[in-house]
């Protein structure tokens, strides 16, 4: 097993180069216990903010088979979080006429 080191108040550790490959299993246990009353938020609880935020979509563009929307999101300057939106995932309702979109900070 490689040692640890500490680097700059960090626990380093240091694997040392080879050939084959290596199974290396790290385990992190700590001392520190929860304070009294705290709930881990494991579960889906619902929205942490009450703000619905919602785009048209606008431009659509047909032609050989292929069809395109452009959707239209709040710029920084105008979103409550005044930061940029990052589309990072989408799906389709069953209904097939909504669309839900998540940011890569997890909003929906």
């Amino acid at each position: 097993m490689p040692p640890l080191a500490v680097s700059d108040g960090f626990q380093v550790l240091r694997v040392p180069a080879r050939s084959e490959a290596e199974t290396l299993v790290v385990g992190i246990a700590s001392d520190l216990k929860a304070p009294e009353g705290f709930k881990p938020r494991l579960s889906f609880e619902g929205p942490l903010w009450a703000v619905d935020l919602r785009s048209q979509s606008s431009s659509k563009i047909a032609g050989d088979g292929v069809e395109a929307e452009t959707l239209a999101f709040l710029d920084a300057k105008r979103n409550p979080w005044q930061t940029q939106w990052r589309p990072g995932g989408l799906d389709f309702f069953a209904d097939g006429q909504r669309l839900a979109v998540c940011s890569w900070m997890g909003d929906v």
